[in-house]
């Protein structure tokens, strides 16, 4: 057990991890903003159908 620790001690490191999740920015700011899109796009449908435009 003490080896398994030891070694993912020296392999993960805090460059490491800020270099995985530099990669994964873009994706996470297009999840981001698909999904807040799709939340304008259901509060103005539902607002449209009441005759009141909720943006």
């Amino acid at each position: 057990m003490s080896e398994a620790v030891g070694t993912l001690a020296s392999t993960v490191s805090a460059d490491a991890l800020w270099g995985v999740f530099g990669d994964a920015i873009p994706y996470i700011s297009v999840v981001v903003l698909a999904g807040f899109g799709f939340y304008l796009i259901r509060r103005m449908i539902k607002g449209l159908s009441k005759g009141k435009a909720k943006i």
